[in-house]
């Protein structure tokens, strides 16, 4: 039986910034007989990616035999072998790995044992880097710390425009059950957002909750801006201090609380309502008058200190108003039925 020493070298290529790397490994070498001889022929040759130098596991089988057609032709003791262009299958070990790029995605030290014929080869190759695939650890002169973690657990985003979609729907983020599942954060100009999603077949962006049911939409295609939904209320804001507004809780529209007021809105210089501030149910001030009632027909009711010397002129087909204290049977009507 033949002694088959290799010399092997196992080149690595440089290709252009933007083009795609090649999916074969080249593999050269010297065949000898055991008198040192060179030696000529066709010869079964199969190639085994290993993740230790000795036992361990087999990640990567690539046969080049004549059994699968393609046997490795050896002249005056010189081949050259494609590893990855044989009939690829995948090893023993864990995991599943048809493609070469898979393998050293998913392991930093492989060893490659050669079987010649009947003869497993000894000691395994470590598999080296070419000097410039080095930099695989850097794009654009840049760490890979400095891109978008896209696992599950988190995305983040620092800066400037970071994530950015069009024609289509961006993406859905779910939440997890512990952490946050997209933090977006923006130091420079308020021009320059965080965040910018868009599209044309549903909703920019999509949030969901554990619970069933409980999910945000931003920029639905029903032209609705942020659509709400969840078990307990649609939305809920609260600032630093004690200050909530909920949408769509407790059968309420809006419901908020504050330290100063329940809520403010404010117009044209002049012009504002406060709701449950300082002690008033509302308190409303405008240019023409404090407040103004209607129920579509030429009932209204106008409110305002003074307005045509009176603090209250209403009008209705009833009354002009009601009001009630909180005894049952204490109230007081204004212009109701033929009294003035």
């Amino acid at each position: 039986m033949a002694v088959c020493v290799l010399l092997l070298e196992l080149l690595g290529s440089l290709s252009a910034r933007a083009a795609v790397p090649p999916t074969t490994i080249n593999y050269q070498g010297v065949l000898r007989d055991q008198n040192d001889n060179p030696l000529s022929g066709s010869y079964d040759v199969v190639l085994r990616f290993m993740d230790a130098a000795a036992a361990g596991n087999e990640i990567l089988i690539d046969q080049h035999t004549a059994a699968t057609g393609n046997a490795v032709t050896v002249s005056g003791g010189l081949f050259n072998v494609a590893i990855g262009s044989g009939t690829v299958a995948d090893g023993s070990g864990a995991g599943t790995y048809t493609a070469l790029d898979a393998v050293f995605r998913d392991y930093g030290s492989v060893w490659l044992e050669v079987k010649v014929g009947a003869e497993t080869l000894s000691p395994r190759t470590p598999i080296r880097s070419s000097p410039y695939a080095l930099n695989s650890t850097q794009l654009a002169g840049h760490p890979d710390s400095y891109f978008i973690n896209t696992s599950s657990s988190q995305i983040q985003v620092v800066d400037n425009v970071a994530l950015q979609g069009n024609l289509h729907t961006f993406g859905l983020l779910s939440a997890q059950s512990t952490g946050t599942a997209v933090s977006a954060y923006n130091s420079g100009p308020s021009a320059n957002p965080a965040l910018i999603a868009s599209s044309d077949v549903g909703p920019a962006g999509r949030f969901t909750g554990a619970s069933a049911g409980v999910e945000a939409q931003c920029g639905f295609a029903n032209c609705t801006g942020v659509q709400g939904i969840g078990t307990l209320r649609g939305g809920y804001f609260t600032d630093w201090g004690s200050s909530t507004a909920s949408l769509g809780g407790g059968g309420y529209g809006v419901q908020s609380s504050g330290t100063t007021a329940g809520g403010y809105f404010t117009g044209p210089s002049g012009v504002n309502a406060t709701l449950a501030g300082g002690g008033l149910g509302i308190s409303a001030t405008g240019t023409n008058v404090g407040g103004y009632f209607s129920d579509g027909a030429p009932w209204f009711a106008y409110t305002q200190i003074p307005y045509h010397d009176l603090g209250i002129y209403a009008y209705g087909s009833t009354a002009g108003g009601q009001f009630n204290a909180f005894s049952t049977g204490n109230y007081a009507l204004l212009a109701y039925s033929s009294y003035k």
